[in-house]
């Protein structure tokens, strides 16, 4: 449709130029038509030339509105898939927390258990060690008190006694020193 205009206007500022009139003898000036007839030819042109810059410039800013269209098409989908990214991301640092969370929470049960076990043979051991001290102390106490009814029955016996050095005092400070052994071991 552009070339046909521009056929049109062409032809018709040409058309204007190049027109002859038929002469008649009461008619127009001839000058005054042809310069009128220029003039117009002129102004169409001139239009025409016009028409032509402001068809270019439209076919430019199609041109750039359609880069810009593209440009926010681009950005409209950047700004889908960074809103999509950060969503993945908040939604990954999530699952991710949840996961330290619960390999936390796994470790603390561990090390709460093996406390637990550690501290029933700590006790077990304890109970052990405290049987076998009750069980050298009975011992002991028995021995020791075997020893000192054999040391009273010594002392006790007349052929002995002769022959025993020491007095009765260091009889008695000796029994009395195997007695307070004996209570400090329970």
């Amino acid at each position: 449709m552009e070339n046909t205009q521009e056929e049109l206007s062409g032809s018709a500022s040409g058309d204007i130029r190049s027109h002859e009139f038929k002469k008649s003898f009461r008619g127009y000036d001839p000058a005054e038509v042809e310069s009128y007839l220029d003039q117009l030819a002129t102004s169409l042109e001139d239009a025409q030339r016009q028409t032509d810059v402001y068809r270019e410039k439209v076919k430019e800013l199609d041109k750039q509105l359609a880069t810009f269209h593209s440009v926010e098409n681009v950005l409209q989908q950047t700004l889908a898939h960074a809103q999509e990214t950060s969503g993945r991301t908040v939604e990954n640092a999530r699952k991710e927390a949840e996961i330290i969370l619960h390999q936390a929470q796994l470790k603390a049960s561990e090390i709460l258990e093996q406390s637990r076990t550690d501290l029933a043979k700590i006790t077990e051991r304890i109970a052990v060690l405290v049987a076998k001290k009750d069980s050298i102390v009975s011992r002991l106490t028995q021995m020791l008190n075997s020893e000192l009814d054999l040391v009273k029955s010594l002392g006790q016996d007349p052929e002995l006694a002769h022959h025993h050095p020491g007095s009765s005092e260091s009889r008695a400070t000796e029994k009395s020193d195997v007695e307070d052994i004996i209570r400090e071991m329970k």
